[in-house]
């Protein structure tokens, strides 16, 4: 893909929060902190690598109504979820000094411009300044897909922690599984239809231990000391579509590619 688009369309409404640290004593706080940081810069990186979250035109008001929204999904090297950073762009045509918004995100932040806002409950209003605005939080709210990553080592299946020190020709895959699905009616037949997301896994390598690096459905970035590799995938859209099922006009199978890992 040469453009990979840069909605992890974790359905117009994707992830958030630091997972167990309620009820932590204190070293557990500190590495809670310093995780959620660490998570924060990562977030950075990729969003300066994708060219921003918006473009450059960041502090002037945009031509269309409507918001956008980015998860972003911490994972440790199984796949387990560490914490979920939801960028959120609210778009503001008319150039007006106040908007509203409804969010469920905590430790709100703004990450671009001046806004501010005042909060009761979900309900948000901000003080724009006639931009659009720009911010970040943080949510316990459950993700509609999930991932597993699995790890070949010179043919050889591996475990995540078998890979420290270890050298070789390195495969990595990103299985998604879409927990959307419905049954529903259609032409008399019952289909089950997920919703559609699209979703991109990205991975961080040190340019001094890596080489060689290429990715399905993806692309990669250099960015000097970091070789950042994204793949894109959409998980559980070709069964809503039937591709399976679409034949020519002389009965040939019709070979449609979305791809549900990477």
């Amino acid at each position: 893909m040469n453009n990979t688009k840069k909605l992890i369309a974790l359905g117009c409404s994707v992830s958030l929060v630091l997972t167990g640290i309620t009820g932590c004593n204190k070293k557990d706080d500190e590495a809670a902190g310093a995780q959620m940081s660490q998570a924060v810069e990562d977030v950075e990186a990729i969003e300066d690598a994708l060219g921003g979250l918006a473009g450059t035109d960041l502090i002037k008001h945009s031509s269309t109504a409507g918001k956008e929204e980015t998860v972003y999904v911490m994972m440790d090297g199984d796949g387990n979820q560490n914490s979920v950073i939801v960028s959120e762009w609210l778009k503001n045509p008319e150039g007006t000094d106040t908007l509203t918004d409804t969010s469920n995100l905590q430790n709100l932040r703004v990450v671009k411009g001046t806004a501010d806002y005042k909060q009761d409950g979900e309900k948000l209003t901000w003080t724009t300044g006639g931009s659009d605005v720009y911010y970040q939080g943080t949510s316990e709210a459950a993700l509609p897909i999930t991932v597993k990553i699995s790890y070949e080592l010179d043919g050889k299946k591996v475990t995540a922690k078998e890979l420290d020190g270890a050298s070789g020709h390195l495969k990595i895959t990103f299985d998604y599984v879409n927990n959307t699905g419905t049954q529903r009616e259609i032409h008399g037949e019952n289909r089950t239809i997920y919703q559609p997301f699209m979703v991109i896994s990205g991975m961080m390598f040190d340019n001094e231990k890596v080489m060689n690096v290429e990715v399905s459905d993806g692309k990669t970035v250099n960015s000097g000391d970091l070789m950042l590799v994204f793949g894109v995938a959409m998980p559980g859209l070709a069964d809503s579509l039937g591709l399976d099922e679409l034949e020519d006009e002389d009965g040939k199978k019709i070979d449609i590619d979305i791809p549900d890992q990477v």
